[in-house]
């Protein structure tokens, strides 16, 4: 088993598109472009060092055989969701955490379903702090990051921000680890930080005007839904999975993310979301607040896939041997009337 994660586009150390307008290249189907190039660069056997951060063994080029499993949590379950339906047998099954999809004009989201404005929200983060251990601390005193789990709080930290060149009004991502073998910029081309950068300034890597610009952006493709819920459209077997039904602020309320998997498992059919797990433990933050159950719940999805595969192979090989053993008699019983119908013609 070969674990890939990777930045998507404006995340982490990964950019925002140069070319194009935002509001074209941050839009949600375009993440849906993201999750589809890491998923064929697996299956085309690009060497690991390309996908992940880790120097490992070079897969031979153009394994047919490797079976990829998506999982994805909010934007990256919504966004894996859509790759496999652009491009159907991407993947061999698909864990998706509360995959945030919104509802047409003709769906009414019912009375007491709670969804802050997040794009107002994101507009007003604060981006920049004196170290990456007073962004910690920032956030470790209030939620939703309050109740992060402590390794995911500290990769967030680590990873989430980018340096700031003292004496200069200039950020930059720290320089990748020595196993990617990407050749880094030339010095010409790029400022490295000092290395007291590590206490100096730093901020959020993703602008708090492009996250704003990407929640706002995923409230107007209404039209995402019916993408995926259309017949035939997803055809790798889907847990959609979800936290509580009951706010933590206010249990008479129903979070959006919540509310909005139970109707995507409906809308998606028995024959594709295989099922529906609720958590009534969990919210919205469950894969970065109790990563060691999150991963259990997927592990156990990836299980159940393979057996149910494992299975459906074995019916298609006994329906395989049933169809050749009833073909194989009636080629002998043909040739016994053949043979017959020879005897007959000799013996006139």
């Amino acid at each position: 088993v070969r674990i890939v994660t990777f930045d998507m586009r404006a995340h982490g150390a990964s950019t925002p598109p140069r070319v194009g307008e935002k509001t074209d290249t941050l839009r949600w189907d375009r993440f849906a472009d993201d999750v589809l190039a890491v998923a064929r660069s697996i299956r085309e056997g690009l060497p690991d060092e390309r996908v992940t951060n880790f120097s490992l063994k070079k897969k031979e080029k153009g394994n047919a055989r490797v079976r990829v499993h998506a999982v994805g949590h909010s934007l990256g379950a919504h966004a894996a969701l859509r790759a496999e339906a652009r491009a159907p047998g991407t993947f061999a099954s698909i864990y998706a955490f509360e995959p945030i999809f919104m509802l047409g004009p003709e769906d009414a989201v019912p009375r007491g379903v709670f969804s802050p404005d997040l794009a107002r929200a994101a507009s007003r983060r604060r981006e920049a702090f004196a170290s990456r251990a007073a962004a910690a601390a920032t956030f470790a005193s209030k939620p939703p990051m309050r109740g992060f789990h402590r390794g995911a709080l500290e990769a967030y930290v680590e990873h989430g921000f980018v340096d700031f060149v003292q004496d200069e009004d200039e950020f930059v991502h720290p320089t990748p680890p020595a196993t990617v073998t990407e050749e880094a910029p030339s010095s010409s081309s790029r400022k490295e930080a000092p290395s007291s950068s590590r206490g100096g300034n730093v901020r959020l890597a993703m602008r708090r005007d492009d996250e704003a610009l990407v929640f706002a952006l995923g409230a107007r493709e209404t039209e995402a839904m019916r993408s995926v819920c259309a017949p035939g459209a997803v055809s790798c077997p889907v847990t959609i999975a979800r936290g509580s039904t009951r706010a933590r602020h206010d249990p008479t309320l129903t979070p959006y993310p919540a509310f909005v998997a139970g109707v995507l498992a409906e809308r998606m059919g028995k024959e594709t979301a295989r099922r529906l797990e609720t958590r009534s433990g969990w919210d919205h933050f469950a894969p970065v607040a109790d990563p060691g159950g999150f991963a259990e719940r997927v592990w156990n999805h990836v299980a159940d896939v393979a057996r149910d595969s494992g299975a459906e192979e074995s019916r298609s090989r006994t329906e395989r041997t049933r169809v050749d053993g009833e073909k194989e008699k009636r080629d002998d019983r043909d040739e016994r009337d053949r043979v017959s119908r020879h005897d007959a013609r000799s013996r006139l």
